[in-house]
Order: C-alpha cells, then structure tokens, then sequence
C-alpha cells in the first residue's frame, strides 16, 4: 500500500539540503537508476528552523529501508536528523503531467 512520509529537518541549511541532493545525485549516476527504490515523489520545503520533506512510497517498507540505509547516515554525516516522523497510508492521489 502506498503512503505518504513527512518528517522535519531541524537546524538545516539550504546548503545541506543540497548536499543530500548531491549524494542522491551521486548514488543515481553510480546505479544508474535513481537510489531511492519505491519513492514516487518527494517535495521539501523551508520550515522554521530547517526544512519539511513530504514523500510518497510504494510501500512503507521501502521508505523505511531508505531511511535506515541512505537518508538517515547521510543527515547524520551532516550533524542532522530526521525528525517527527509520520507515515500515513494514502487514501487518494493525482499526478499532473
């Protein structure tokens, strides 16, 4: 079943945020596929004090996996964690495009 994942990012900067992105980006080239398995769509915004990402998963299992395993050291590596971590099952979704 597919969910939505939300969490914060306290105390981060635009510049960590990038430079997540460009691990992603990094791990992608090197797979030649994107790295996280199973995400259908992630947006991170300003919030407070850091930022807020919204992610949708096939299944929650496999946002856990990439949490656990990709997303969680590389925050850690930066000093930062995620935080208030919610993961809901979706009822409805629409994708323009």
């Amino acid at each position: 079943m597919a969910v939505i994942a939300e969490f914060r990012i306290p105390g981060a900067t635009p510049e960590q945020v990038y430079q997540v992105e460009q691990r992603n980006a990094q791990r992608a080239s090197e797979l030649g596929r994107a790295p996280y398995d199973g995400m259908l769509f992630l947006a991170v915004a300003a919030d407070g004090d850091g930022f807020r990402a919204v992610t949708c998963w096939r299944t929650e299992e496999a946002f856990r996996a990439v949490l656990d395993t990709m997303l969680g050291p590389d925050l850690t590596s930066l000093g930062l964690s995620a935080a208030d971590v919610r993961v809901s099952p979706v009822v409805s979704m629409a994708m323009s495009g």
